[in-house]
């Protein structure tokens, strides 16, 4: 059962209630750290940033059966940076997310300005890794949205998902990767015939 700190609690029963999250994604090309509150913030002696584009952090919704619907973060990507970053070896990196209030009560409270975040209370939103990634535009503003999707707590129960085995499908999961170098070296064409013969 999760924990809440005394000041988490106090919010949690006021009134008004805000909260931004705190992202952090370990992929091969280092470290993404991006946060939705309004000016950037250091926890745990790491940076992140309010320039990175991310939108938001969509949980999956509650529901009284098992399912694997999945974590998703989403990123304005009017460029396509953060699609590039993703293509080059994101799936199976790992996503830490951090919940973190807002003071709404008074100035002060917990320590911090009325307004402000309170990092010491912040909670683990989510733990785990990358399972896949895309792109849509957004029907309402025509921008285009990067979206990464983690596994969720039930991603394994029957998932059912194509595993592409060539050089260049494993290069991009891990570039050091050789494993497949020497499948094609023997493969050849064959040709099958379907149907009656």
């Amino acid at each position: 059962m999760r924990k809440f700190s005394d000041n988490v609690k106090q919010i949690l029963s006021s009134n008004e209630v805000s909260l931004g999250y705190l992202v952090e994604i370990m992929g091969q090309q280092g470290a993404l750290r991006d946060t939705t509150l309004t000016a950037p913030v250091t926890f745990n002696g790491k940076a992140y940033d309010t320039n990175g584009g991310l939108l938001s952090v969509e949980p999956p919704r509650l529901s009284g059966v098992v399912d694997r619907e999945p974590y998703k973060i989403v990123y304005i990507d009017a460029e396509f940076q953060k699609l590039g970053i993703f293509e080059s070896g994101i799936i199976g990196a790992s996503v830490t997310v951090h919940a973190v209030f807002l003071n709404t009560i008074a100035p002060g409270f917990a320590g911090v300005s009325l307004g402000a975040p309170m990092l010491a209370d912040a909670l683990v939103a989510y733990k785990g890794v990358v399972d896949s990634h895309g792109y849509t535009i957004d029907p309402d503003n025509g921008s285009v949205l990067s979206v990464i999707e983690c596994a969720s707590p039930m991603a394994a129960l029957g998932l059912s998902r194509p595993f592409f085995t060539s050089k260049e499908a494993m290069s991009r999961v891990d570039a050091t990767d050789s494993s497949f170098d020497e499948i094609e070296v023997g493969a050849q064409e064959v040709a099958i015939a379907w149907g009656k013969i």
